[in-house]
């Protein structure tokens, strides 16, 4: 089956006017045609960044009553104050870096072939997911939601999403966690292990004696020579 009678299926999805007639009829196309399956998660994990970054959560009844009596208590300052809290700021900075990224993809593979992977695997598995974090496979353009039956592989790039981390394990005693709010390229995993922290925080618990093992930021290079560490790039 042709996916061009479909192209303004997918347009209407992105401007929210999609109607329940299309939306069925592009359920039915995407259990045959992985290539607008694959467009289609993509677009769906769009709208979860988007309601995990700008959906704040509001205070309890504690504070919110505090609060009012604070101000039923407090003269009226002469030049209203403006507060914004910094894990707000970086909460809502992320989250627009990762809806940059999944809507590039989402423009520029939702009508194009899904592309092979051109890097080996490694030895690292995924542990545990929670919330979303995103994996782009190298000789692709399309962010994929990560799993934890997702193939790792040498050059992968990752970004988390506010309120999530992911946690890959090599064997039964190296673990590396990803925090939230973190983006991290796999750039060698093997004898030498190379990783790139471009922003976030990973911790690491390795194995003793482990191989060099190193974490590269844009402010320098880290080399692991005990079993446990971590690295916090603002």
């Amino acid at each position: 089956m042709s996916c061009k009678p479909f192209q303004p299926i997918f347009d209407a999805m992105i401007d929210g006017t999609m109607t329940a007639q299309q939306k069925r009829q592009l359920e039915t196309h995407i259990e045959s045609c992985a290539d607008c399956r694959q467009a289609y998660q993509t677009h769906c994990t769009m709208e979860t960044v988007i309601s995990e970054c700008f959906t704040l959560p509001g205070p309890s009844s504690e504070i919110t009553q505090s609060i009012r009596t604070r101000i039923a208590n407090t003269k009226p300052a002469a030049t209203p104050a403006l507060v914004w809290a910094r894990g707000t700021f970086t909460k809502i900075a992320a989250g627009i870096l990762l809806m940059a990224a999944l809507g590039l993809a989402f423009t520029a593979g939702r009508y194009a072939p899904v592309a092979s992977i051109d890097a080996a695997p490694t030895a690292y598995s995924v542990q545990s997911v929670q919330g979303t974090v995103l994996v782009r496979h190298p000789g692709t353009t399309t962010w994929l939601p990560l799993a934890t039956d997702s193939t790792m592989y040498v050059g992968d790039e990752l970004v988390s999403a506010p309120n999530a981390k992911a946690t890959f394990a090599v064997g039964e005693n190296t673990t590396v966690t990803l925090s939230e709010n973190s983006m991290l390229v796999l750039k060698t995993v093997g004898e030498t292990t190379e990783l790139y922290l471009a922003s976030g925080c990973l911790d690491a618990a390795l194995e003793s004696p482990h191989g060099p093992f190193f974490v590269t930021t844009p402010h320098g290079r880290a080399e692991a020579l005990g079993t446990e560490f971590t690295v916090h790039v603002q």
